[in-house]
């Protein structure tokens, strides 16, 4: 898969979720399971498009395969 392959939607999502692509500000964000709001409300007001890169169904199987989310700092 590539950044090429996701159908992206102009604007901003009503609400993130796991697995989510967020553009905002030229940068692109992977949104995880635990995002703060006043994160939440930054990444809204400034979102540009979005895509799903990932179903939460996915990361579950991935985690349940070992493969933990890990938190970027």
């Amino acid at each position: 898969m590539t950044i090429l392959n996701l159908k992206w939607t102009k604007g901003a999502p009503k609400e993130l979720l796991a697995g989510m692509i967020v553009r905002c500000r030229g940068t692109l964000m992977l949104i995880g399971t635990f995002t703060p709001e006043p994160i939440v409300a930054t990444i809204l007001a400034d979102c540009t498009e979005y895509t799903q890169a990932i179903a939460d169904y996915e990361i579950d199987w991935l985690n349940d395969l070992g493969v933990p989310a890990r938190k970027v700092s």
